[in-house]
């Protein structure tokens, strides 16, 4: 009992670790993917700005009214209420800025602005579809590239005309930022003036770490985020001061180095900290997140609580069931024990007490008959594989082998080949119709009138005497298929005659050609006779036996290897000698047919005619 229990305990406590592993780098993911998505959406802050000015300055001008004054109270209210916007200006038709000294614009800017008044009227005659000359915002251009130095003034004028009615990013010298003009209507639709905006790039940046970082931290539990610029001078960080520096701070440093994203663990008391980081792709900043391991603690006391009941529960059960096997079972069992012993070391002649008529009874009595057919099924093997050749039959000019693999421990292929002259040799192979004992035995009756004193070994005269004994004694319960041969060494000739059998292969000069002779199957009709056909064979010839289990296997495509397969492949698989080449074709047929149980048995014979010594 102790040993189950510790093997329990050791089982939780690694369950338990690979538990926290799993969670921790869910997450760490979880943290990641919403990093990157906080960091995917800073675009978003525009799309806030353009509904602010849609909704406080935009809005169409009211008749009979100052309609600056109006515009100018407008932006002052927006200006307290946003202070961080770089630029925000009226321009007139004239092109005129009319409220320049009410902003925060830089030299830069103003002098651009200031330069930009051709191109100002242009953009309200576009939007009020009146006529304009565009080569005065080519002047415009000319008139002040030696006062800005190596400003990009056509690139700034391109974007500051792409800007209507949307926000584009521009560069003035080496600021960067988001700019966007737009007109103010009155009531008639026609554009009176140009909300002018531009804001830095840092600046917009930092309105949206400030706005969304902690409502997005608090989409996932127990955790903070936190942005450090990437500026080099007084960078932002959000929040700050923040408790949490000492922990992300080895993290920053691998982020700032050169890390696209980093992870990390850090313990603090019992709190683990899992703490990730990435390099912001949108915006320039460093992105972490610091988050407690309290659910991933809580988890684990709540599994470490359901394991001890189960442990406990499976203690009361294992000592319940223990002591009831213990007195209904263990004779029965030790018995079984004892049973699949005697088969292992092949002593069918073992017989199970059967001590009561329950399941287990009926086990012993199932065993027992299997017992007797497991005997009579190895007396059958037994005389199988003594009728069977052994070896290689080595002749002057000539080798054979061949070797059966059957389907079950009994198969009903047969094949054999014998001399029975100084030059003279029988080769033969067939198939018994099924499987097992049956078969087996109507191929130990085949063997038994192949071999007979008074057989002639004519290939016809010995079959058409087979099919009429088959047919006699099997009552057209089997049937078998047959090739009879006879090889003479001297003249170097096969004589054969084939009884529904399939057509051997003669491989020569690397191709390999069936040799075809039809004849009806052994045990089908009394009446059935049978021919010889005489073939000449040649040095290095290799004639090629088989059953249909060799060709009627499935390869992974569902279908049968075939003999269009096999006799391509023969030519490229002959070897030195007969069995290396039976071993080779075995070979390339496993390769190919797909795993399992063997379906049928599987059985090759060859003939192959040496090359002459020199």
């Amino acid at each position: 009992m102790g040993l189950p229990l510790f093997t329990l305990g050791i089982i939780a406590q690694n369950y338990l670790i690979e538990r926290r592993k799993v969670l921790e780098n869910q997450t760490a993911h979880d943290t990641e993917k919403a990093l990157q998505l906080f960091d995917s959406r800073m675009p978003l802050v525009l799309a806030e700005v353009m509904k602010d000015l849609e909704r406080r300055i935009l809005a169409p001008l009211p008749a009979n009214t100052d309609p600056v004054s109006i515009l100018v109270s407008r932006i002052e209210k927006t200006l307290l209420i946003h202070p961080d916007i770089s630029g925000l200006w009226i321009a007139n038709p004239n092109g005129e800025s009319v409220m320049e000294n009410r902003t925060k614009i830089s030299r830069e800017t103003k002098l651009i602005i200031k330069s930009a008044k051709n191109t100002i009227k242009s953009i309200f005659a576009s939007l009020n579809q009146l006529p304009f000359n565009a080569e005065d915002t080519r002047k415009d251009k000319i008139s002040q590239i030696a006062a800005l130095g190596d400003i990009d003034i056509d690139g700034f004028f391109s974007t500051l005309i792409c800007s209507v009615g949307r926000f584009n990013e521009y560069k003035v010298g080496v600021s960067k930022g988001v700019q966007g003009i737009f007109p103010v209507r009155d009531l008639h639709g026609i554009a009176r003036y140009l909300i002018i905006y531009t804001n830095s790039r840092d600046n917009l940046e930092s309105i949206y770490v400030s706005k969304h970082l902690f409502p997005a931290a608090r989409q996932l539990n127990d955790t903070m985020f936190f942005a450090i610029s990437r500026a080099p001078v007084n960078p932002d960080s959000f929040p700050r001061p923040f408790k949490y520096i000492h922990l992300i701070r080895p993290s920053l440093t691998k982020l700032r180095v050169k890390a696209h994203q980093v992870k990390a663990r850090r313990k603090v008391g019992n709190t683990t900290y899992l703490i990730s980081g990435i390099r912001g792709n949108e915006l320039n900043f460093h992105l972490l997140a610091v988050t407690s391991d309290r659910l991933i603690r809580q988890e684990e006391e709540e599994t470490m609580w359901f394991l001890k009941f189960a442990g406990l529960a499976i203690t009361l059960i294992t000592l319940t069931i223990g002591n009831f096997l213990a007195r209904k079972f263990l004779d029965p069992v030790r018995h079984l024990a004892n049973g699949v012993e005697a088969i292992s070391n092949r002593k069918f002649e073992i017989r199970l007490p059967v001590l009561d008529q329950d399941e287990l009874g009926d086990l012993a009595s199932v065993f027992n008959s299997m017992m007797e057919g497991l005997a009579d099924l190895e007396v059958a093997k037994l005389v199988q594989e003594i009728l069977f050749p052994q070896d290689v039959l080595s002749t002057e000019g000539f080798e054979f082998y061949g070797r059966c693999s059957p389907a079950s421990q009994v198969g009903g292929d047969y094949f054999d080949y014998f001399r029975i002259s100084e030059d003279r040799v029988v080769v033969l192979i067939g198939d018994v119709s099924g499987h097992g004992v049956s078969a087996a035995m109507g191929m130990t009756m085949a063997k038994a009138i192949v071999a007979h004193p008074s057989n002639n070994f004519d290939p016809a005269q010995t079959l058409t005497v087979l099919n009429q004994v088959i047919c006699s004694t099997m009552k057209r319960k089997k049937i078998m298929t047959c090739f009879f041969a006879l090889i003479d060494l001297k003249k170097r000739q096969i004589t054969f005659s084939n009884a529904g059998h399939l057509d051997p292969y003669l491989v020569n000069n690397k191709t390999a050609t069936p040799v075809v002779q039809r004849g009806l199957l052994l045990g089908g009709s009394l009446r059935t006779k049978y021919t010889n056909v005489t073939l000449d064979l040649e040095p290095s010839d290799l004639v090629v036996l088989y059953t249909d289990g060799v060709v009627e296997s499935l390869i992974s495509t569902d279908q049968p290897i075939g003999f269009e397969r096999m006799e391509a492949a023969l030519p490229g698989l002959v070897r030195d000698t007969v069995k290396e080449t039976e071993k080779a074709i075995r070979h390339w047929h496993a390769s190919l047919i797909m795993p399992g149980p063997q379906a049928d048995d599987i059985t090759l014979v060859l003939i192959k005619v040496k090359q002459p010594s020199s």
